[in-house]
């Protein structure tokens, strides 16, 4: 998603094909409600639980903090004093374990992970953004890359690239897309 805006603020032509119904990958924060409401608990707040990626170490990812920084989103610090509990299964009970910080200081995102997620996805052309397509072949003839996409409608799409970026694991890529020529062997395992 942020090569796309990167292409977007170039005015650079591109097409994003997700294979899901929505955007984000395995980034996704849960209305803490709609967790709550599955045990029939009530909750007065509005906060996101994720189910993804949580935290961040402006430390050490310095462009995800500027990018987190430039889209205008509020940020808090983790948590760290007192005591944690562990949950190891639902078999066992919970175990109390003293806490540690961590250095450097790990952050989050206020309304959790997926508000950078919409918060990208809000500054991306809707016309350029396909879900519920997930590439089927990559054929690469010369300089084009030809792909097969299933589309929203239920069919298949065919679309000519001079550059194609996959942001999928090569495992994934290769268990789930047919290349042509073959995917060389070693970036399967990756």
């Amino acid at each position: 998603m942020y090569a796309a805006l990167l292409l977007e603020e170039r005015g650079i032509d591109y097409l994003l094909l997700e294979a899901r119904s929505r955007l984000g990958g395995r980034v996704k924060s849960m209305p803490v409600e709609t967790c709550l409401a599955a045990h029939d608990i009530r909750f007065e707040r509005v906060h996101r639980y994720n189910l993804g990626a949580t935290w961040y170490w402006p430390a050490m990812q310095p462009r995800l903090a500027a990018l987190i920084e430039r889209l205008g989103l509020k940020t808090f610090a983790q948590h760290e004093e007192g005591d944690m509990l562990i949950e190891r299964s639902a078999h066992r009970a919970a175990s109390r374990v003293t806490g540690f910080q961590t250095t450097p200081p790990s952050m989050r995102i206020s309304g959790g992970t997926s508000s950078l997620i919409e918060a990208l996805q809000a500054r991306l052309s809707g016309e350029r953004v396909r879900l519920q397509s997930p590439v089927r072949s990559m054929t690469i003839f010369g300089e084009t890359v030809t792909l097969s996409a299933a589309s929203e409608a239920g069919g298949y799409e065919s679309h000519e690239a001079g550059r194609v970026l996959l942001a999928v694991p090569p495992r994934l890529a290769a268990a789930t897309i047919q290349f042509q020529p073959s995917l060389p062997s070693s970036h399967q395992d990756q």
